[in-house]
């Protein structure tokens, strides 16, 4: 973001409009913009979280400048993926749960379990999913839902598990 932003301020006005998922949106997207605005004061950034599927669509219709997202089934024409970091995945559950007074969690303690996930239009959904097919895991139920806070309420609720990455884990206050 830093690095977009300073080509338009060479101008030292301007706007960029960046698309990302929730999760970068709320963990990653304040460090980058304060650091652009102490750089860049005069560019007006814009930040659009959505999930992965719309957040690639943004950037083919040129709503978005570019992306920040999880890494896509297929890129496209004229566009270009380039991983920044990795993300570990875990397991998140109340507190009460039975998997919560373990260390460590494998995939095959998820066999059985009512499982939260992310909707198909969610990046984490693919590779969460693809992994359980892999491993011939299968949950008593899966709901799926649209938005991280969702998943965060229902984990709350004691509904069931959920497997996301580091970025998508809820809040510690």
């Amino acid at each position: 973001l830093v690095h977009e932003t300073g080509d338009i301020a060479q101008s030292k006005r301007g706007r960029v409009v960046v698309t990302c998922v929730s999760s970068i949106a709320g963990r990653v997207m304040p460090l980058a913009l304060q650091r652009c605005t102490e750089l860049f004061p005069k560019v007006e950034v814009t930040v659009r979280d959505d999930v992965a599927s719309q957040v690639i669509a943004a950037v083919r219709s040129r709503e978005a400048d570019f992306a920040v997202t999880v890494q896509p089934l297929e890129v496209g024409d004229g566009m270009l993926f380039e991983p920044l970091s990795e993300d570990r995945f875990h397991l998140v559950c109340h507190r009460d749960h039975g998997l919560a007074r373990r260390r460590t969690v494998a995939w095959h303690d998820l066999h059985g379990q009512s499982l939260i996930s992310l909707s198909t239009s969610s990046g984490t959904h693919h590779m969460v999913h693809d992994e359980l097919v892999r491993q011939r895991i299968e949950p008593a139920r899966t709901t799926a839902v649209s938005h991280l806070s969702t998943v965060h309420g229902m984990l709350e609720a004691g509904f069931g598990v959920a497997v996301l990455p580091q970025l998508g884990l809820p809040v510690q206050g």
